[in-house]
């Protein structure tokens, strides 16, 4: 790699390395802002309910679940045994988008045909004429009263479906299982994915206190001692303020710009768009086409160099040298590790406000969903990493808090059986 080439990449990715120091000062500020948030002050950081505590594990019985996130649709029949496991007998999935053919995600398409498919989904996993509680789990903010339902607020991700926004969304649900004559499922239960997460984990695993999700976007969740309840943190809104010039182009072309910045810092939905500015000014060129996170992660996961050239070709049609090659994995691997970091150290921050000073001392178990923990080689590792720096420049002994991250298969539609579970042992 020639100097000059060396010398623009280093440049560029030394804006997002995430020294201890600006670690630190992250996971203070995240601390300060779940400190306001949890006693009702004004933060950037939610203090929302989701009326639903922790599963004890007994939880038994067949229910339908659905999970309507990310980039698709999911409906699955599930069999809680009562003894801390589960069978998923049967799964549908449907992508929301396909180019060319349909986007359930535009605005021109309605909220009857989005939730005619979810009910579509359903009809294939669900036997005939067999009655059935549902549990939903739907990632998107809503305004709820209870653990039944919830009105939909705005949509985010990108998602513009016209007819949903000011809904409650397990109504609309209903409305289309009866479309379909499925009069025998009853919805009954609505939560986030980061408690689906949590709820699934739980379910397994015990000291399980935190979901986190990172996928299409970023969430976290906690279970409150005090309230017995499952609060939902709204992570991704934490008003974070050491962005990068990238960041803040990528911002200003998001649907809301300024909104849920650090959402905007850590999941796939958006890093891949830094990425695309950062490669823009490292190869000195107007624009480059935009490549999702699998692709992102593709590239610099390449077994050669060779191999990245002839993927970047694919994905920008332009030739890239070996030179060049090297410094877009670089600065790829700089992209998801500062991502990694910064979710440590918001666990870390959730950790001391829910532990303190006295922190377990057996290992405690964080929940965690979506493909950027999934998929991203070294992702858990380096959070965990993080995570554990905050908590040792709190902590005056030399015991060393084992945090483990968890990764439950289909742990949103998991989630959502356990929370249909609990709904009918409450008489939801």
């Amino acid at each position: 790699m020639t100097e000059r080439k060396r010398k623009d990449w280093l440049t560029i990715g030394s804006a997002f390395y995430q020294s201890d120091e600006r670690i630190l000062r992250c996971y203070y500020s995240f601390l300060e802002e779940m400190r306001k948030a949890m006693a009702g002050g004004e933060s950037s950081l939610a203090k929302e309910r989701t009326f639903i505590g922790l599963p004890t594990g007994s939880e038994w019985g067949r229910y339908i679940a659905v999970d309507f996130g990310g980039s698709t649709i999911r409906a699955a029949r599930i069999f809680l045994t009562g003894k801390g496991y589960y069978v998923i007998e049967r799964k549908a999935m449907k992508s929301l988008r396909v180019s060319g053919e349909y986007d359930l995600t535009a605005e021109e398409a309605t909220g009857e045909v989005l939730f005619d498919a979810l009910a579509e989904l359903v009809e294939k996993v669900a036997d005939k004429d067999k009655r059935y509680v549902l549990g939903h789990t739907f990632s998107f903010g809503v305004d709820r009263k209870s653990l039944a339902d919830g009105v939909l607020t705005a949509w985010s991700k990108e998602i513009r479906t016209s007819g949903v926004e000011g809904k409650a969304v397990n109504e609309l649900l209903k409305e289309a299982l009866k479309r379909r004559g499925l009069i025998y499922i009853e919805p009954i239960a609505l939560i986030n994915d980061t408690t689906a997460a949590l709820l699934a984990a739980a379910y397994t695993e015990k000291n399980c206190p935190i979901g986190l999700v990172c996928g299409t976007g970023f969430n976290m969740c906690c279970y409150d001692a005090a309230s017995g309840e499952i609060v939902n943190l709204e992570a991704g809104g934490y008003d974070y303020g050491e962005r990068t010039v990238w960041d803040y182009a990528a911002d200003t072309e998001t649907r809301q710009p300024g909104f849920h910045v650090f959402e905007k810092m850590v999941s796939g939905g958006y890093v891949s768009r830094v990425f695309q500015k950062v490669v823009t000014s490292y190869l000195g060129c107007v624009d480059i086409p935009h490549i999702g996170a699998d692709r992102m992660n593709e590239l610099i996961t390449s077994a050669s160099i060779k191999q990245l050239r002839v993927l970047a070709g694919k994905f920008w049609h332009r030739l890239i040298s070996p030179e060049e090659a090297e410094g877009i994995c670089n600065l790829g691997t700089s992209l998801f590790v500062r991502a990694s970091q910064l979710m440590g150290t918001s666990v870390a921050a959730v950790l001391t406000y829910l532990y303190g000073k006295n922190m377990p001392s057996e290992q405690v178990v964080i929940a965690v969903e979506g493909s950027i923990c999934l998929h991203v080689r070294g992702c858990l590792p380096v959070m965990a990493g993080a995570a554990q720096t905050c908590l040792s420049a709190d902590d005056d002994s030399d015991q060393t808090l084992e945090i483990v991250p968890h990764y439950t298969a289909d742990g949103a539609l998991v989630g959502a059986a356990i929370a249909a579970a609990i709904a009918m042992a409450d008489g939801e």
